[in-house]
């Protein structure tokens, strides 16, 4: 009699040890895939912005004939160029468009601006000033010129 609640006692400790362990696997699986899951989509959103601020500077402007990066550094810089004499304002346009195109199409909350202009534009519901916004990416790329350089940012938030 003594052999079988022994015996007893073992079985209980081992499904005790075992309903732990299944416990403890189940929870690392729903913390391990939740964590994941935001750190992947917050990466592929910086990568995906930082694209976006490389292609930009590259893109012709139509009424000029040149890169923005070359009218955006003339507007700086306070050079005439394009057509219109006005390169800040052409520069302007080509941030409207790209930012209703790529951006303001998915519903994001974003600030595109050269720092340092008055250049930028940002949707209605991201203020990257006010601290209650989530800044989700900010990456920027470098815009040379003959005054030093300025930086082509675009925040998104969340």
């Amino acid at each position: 009699m003594r052999a079988h609640r022994r015996g007893q006692t073992e079985m209980i400790g081992l499904v005790f040890v075992v309903a732990l362990i299944a416990l403890g696997i189940v929870l690392y699986a729903r913390l391990g895939t939740r964590s994941g899951d935001g750190g992947a989509a917050q990466a592929e959103q910086a990568q995906g912005s930082a694209s976006l601020l490389v292609s930009l500077l590259e893109t012709t402007v139509p009424s000029c004939g040149s890169s923005f990066e070359r009218v955006a550094a003339a507007c700086v810089e306070g050079r005439p160029m394009c057509a219109s004499g006005d390169p800040c304002g052409e520069a302007q346009a080509v941030l409207e468009n790209v930012s209703a195109i790529a951006l303001d199409a998915r519903g994001a909350k974003y600030n595109l601006s050269v720092e340092g202009t008055g250049m930028g534009i940002a949707s209605a519901d991201c203020a990257s000033a006010d601290p209650r916004v989530d800044l989700v990416a900010a990456p920027r790329v470098p815009l040379l010129t003959a005054t030093g350089t300025r930086y082509l940012r675009l925040s998104l938030c969340s």
